[in-house]
């Protein structure tokens, strides 16, 4: 796992590798030439290690979870967007987490820093806290990359503001039109899939990179190979996401039965090798056989996420006050005046990733999947 490298072989080729293993040197022929072929006896490169906070705990990477409006009524949404009380992020708790993360940065000795618009809602619902930001980090001495996570109904105005100043976007966007307006329709319970077409068409003729997160749920599995067919044919995004949502009630999250999990598998490998032969990346972040880790989610080392109540948390799912989740990733807090970072809660969480980590060991995805 560590050379990130498999392949298929029988009882005959396992025996061998073994008495290799030994120290023995039987002779192997065309097995041999293979073996050498892939760099399979290359040495291991050192295991990547657990995150360990330090004292000087500086996240350069500021993410604003901008508020709970949404203009869709999304049937699995996580953070049941655009019902109950809205609540919304100042511009000065905005502009005091962006200066943080540039003071971290520097204090680093770093060259530049990073801002995500995210949400527990849609973030462009929040134009006038989202747009003081954006000119807020572009004022700062330090350049910053700048990306928003969207829903991609966007009014002319706030595309042309965000085609100018926004670095990379990330669509939330669920295929062919059956399946977006089914799962992503308005409050009234029309679709949504014309605007967000007209929205990637719209990148795509800006040359903005972006990418597509398509959410699959057990009654459409078996239209996400159509989905991505569609994606490939119809806009020029170059990576697409694809994640499961095993829940449709808003505000919940869901485990899969056996026969939903292998469903899913079956559509995903359908869906990625459709993206292999169109020349796309289509993954699964379960999945990323590719990637050496000790951690499934950065946000815990690289990431000073906030909601709009000023929680810092450790996980974007962690949205606000109303999270059922939320005291098992609060680690501080911001506001206009300052952060403030807990570092034994910040220490209490490093330590829990690590203990279920520890159920992982033997798994042949331990240096992929971390848990």
């Amino acid at each position: 796992p560590l050379l990130r490298l498999a392949f298929v072989g029988n009882e005959a080729l396992l025996s061998y590798v073994r008495e290799r293993m030994k120290g023995a040197s039987p002779r192997g022929g065309d097995v041999d030439a293979f073996l050498d072929g892939i760099e399979f006896w290359r040495p291991d490169p050192p295991p990547v290690l657990p995150w360990n906070p330090s004292a000087d705990h500086r996240p350069a990477h500021a993410v604003l979870l901008l508020g709970s409006a949404c203009n869709l009524r999304c049937v699995y949404c996580y953070a049941n967007a655009g019902q109950g009380e809205r609540r919304r992020m100042s511009p000065e708790l905005a502009r005091a987490v962006i200066d943080a993360a540039h003071a971290n940065a520097r204090a680093r000795n770093a060259d530049g820093f990073w801002l995500t618009l995210h949400g527990g809602g849609e973030p462009t619902q929040d134009w006038d806290t989202l747009s003081a930001a954006i000119l807020h980090a572009r004022a700062s001495a330090l350049p910053c990359a700048i990306t928003l996570v969207s829903n991609g109904l966007w009014s002319d105005s706030q595309r042309a503001l965000l085609l100018a100043n926004v670095d990379s976007v990330c669509i939330s966007f669920d295929g062919v039109r059956a399946m977006q307006d089914a799962q992503r329709p308005r409050p009234d319970g029309t679709g949504s899939f014309d605007a967000v077409m007209h929205t990637l068409r719209t990148l795509d003729d800006s040359g903005m990179p972006y990418g597509i997160r398509l959410t699959a749920t057990p009654p459409w599995f078996g239209t996400l190979a159509e989905s991505i067919s569609f994606l490939c044919a119809e806009t020029g995004c170059p990576t697409i996401q694809v994640e499961p949502s095993y829940e449709m009630r808003g505000g919940a999250h869901g485990e899969p039965d056996e026969a939903e999990g292998e469903a899913f598998v079956r559509a995903f490998v359908d869906a990625f090798e459709i993206g292999c032969r169109a020349g796309r990346e289509v993954y699964y972040s379960g999945a990323q056989l590719y990637t050496l880790t000790a951690s499934f989610c950065h946000a815990l080392a690289e990431a000073l996420i906030v909601t709009p109540d000023g929680d810092i948390v450790t996980c974007f799912e962690a949205h606000g006050r109303a999270s059922a989740i939320l005291s098992r990733y609060a680690v501080g807090h911001a506001s206009a005046a300052g952060i403030e970072i807990d570092r034994r809660a910040l220490l209490a969480f490093s330590e829990s990733e690590r203990r279920r980590r520890a159920a992982c060991v033997g798994c042949f995805c331990y240096r992929h999947c971390a848990g």
